[in-house]
């Protein structure tokens, strides 16, 4: 959810998603499936084609399918690897599948260097197809998986402390419907409160 992301970017200076489109997208830049109309909003094309040698840190939600995952993991690995000059790491969130050949993949890469479990029903997602759904966040009906993977140079400039971990947890756990809703509630006692304190001016004057 949101909240997670402002915090890679305030602590990593995180600000591109590798899957995402116009219309779930949280930073300004990304790539997505369709870089011919995605372009104009902030695509720069796909993943997959895209050249990671100038480093950076990205973060990854990829389509929960377990293939993919496995492709997106090799990507990351290639890119790693070949990145001597930048510091380049990736913040993945898949769910928790340990089973599954995708996630070992992940759990084994030589460029893993933490993860992070959050249990499901403690944490919230954005639908992807929020757009033309009457609820635009869900409860996680799955653990999940964090797993931070860094070259040489990326592990020297962005630590991944105990108090990052601890405040991507809190950010992750934050009930985003109920802050919405205190943000609505918060917003409309402003905007009283400055219409109370403009009539008040207004009759003091006359």
């Amino acid at each position: 959810q949101g909240s997670a992301f402002d915090v890679l970017l305030q602590q990593f200076d995180c600000n591109m998603e590798c899957f995402a489109s116009p219309l779930n997208s949280r930073y300004e830049r990304f790539c997505s499936a369709f870089p011919d109309t995605d372009k104009p909003f902030g695509s720069v094309g796909s993943f997959f084609d895209f050249d990671f040698a100038n480093g950076g840190c990205f973060q990854a939600n990829p389509p929960f399918v377990a293939h993919f995952i496995h492709r997106m993991c090799s990507k990351m690995n290639d890119s790693l690897r070949t990145t001597k000059r930048s510091a380049l790491m990736f913040v993945v969130f898949v769910p928790y599948w340990e089973e599954t050949t995708a996630w070992q993949a992940l759990k084994v890469s030589p460029y893993m260097k933490h993860h992070l479990r959050i249990p499901h029903g403690s944490h919230f997602y954005a639908e992807g197809t929020q757009y033309r759904r009457k609820e635009q966040f869900r409860a996680a009906s799955f653990d999940t998986s964090v797993f931070y993977l860094q070259n040489e140079l990326a592990s020297c400039k962005w630590e991944i402390s105990e108090m990052h971990i601890a405040a991507l947890r809190k950010a992750f756990t934050q009930d985003p419907i109920r802050t919405a809703k205190c943000d609505v509630d918060l917003n409309q006692q402003r905007a009283t409160s400055g219409g109370e304190t403009r009539k008040r001016k207004s009759k003091t004057k006359s």
